[in-house]
């Protein structure tokens, strides 16, 4: 099948347009049109005739502290990627399966990775679950992206600090109510 280019070049404020191809465009053409910026380059591919973006860098949304057996969840999105970009967690540097069940290492993990969306979702949280965590975002049209680690820490409730400070508060309590019985009782009070 022949295929026929036209090349256009043309500059605008703060862009050049350039379109490149190779030797034999066969029955589905290939396109590919850069877009430089003062930012540095993003590539835009257009490939029989739907575009397609690269990944950007992911936004991560990772909480710091979790209680023992609470739920959490962390997400992963971008944007910008077309086609949707899939996505993969790491705790530190290994590679979360999405199906845990299947790995000896990990028959007791107590979460579920959702791919498309990007969720990691702890149903109930352990202290083995305390790490750092990242996400990486990727499709077809460029190099994979991650997002900045971010470490989770899972702590237990301190029962003890808690009743503390309900003793500490009653005891408070108790002492008003005293100065103000023996306010009273002096006349000191109207």
């Amino acid at each position: 099948m022949l295929v026929s280019v036209l090349l256009l070049a043309f500059t605008a404020t703060g862009a050049d347009l350039t379109c490149s191809h190779s030797a034999d465009f066969g029955a589905n053409a290939r396109v590919e049109w850069r877009f430089n910026d003062m930012k540095g380059s993003q590539i835009y591919v257009v490939y029989d005739g739907k575009p397609t973006v690269p990944v950007n860098v992911p936004v991560c949304r990772i909480p710091t502290s979790v209680t023992t057996k609470a739920k959490a969840l962390l997400t992963c999105s971008d944007k910008v990627g077309s086609p949707p970009p899939t996505y993969k967690w790491y705790k530190g540097s290994t590679l979360l399966p999405e199906n845990p069940k299947q790995f000896p290492a990990f028959q007791n993990a107590t979460y579920r990775i959702n791919g498309n969306n990007g969720n990691l979702e702890f149903s109930t949280t352990s202290k083995l679950d305390t790490g750092s965590y990242y996400c990486e975002a990727s499709n077809d049209a460029g190099l994979p992206q991650k997002c900045k680690a971010v470490t989770m820490e899972v702590r237990d409730v301190n029962t003890g600090g808690i009743v503390a400070g309900v003793i500490v508060a009653l005891l408070l309590v108790a002492l008003l109510v005293f100065g103000l019985w023996y306010a009273n009782k002096k006349g000191y009070l109207p």
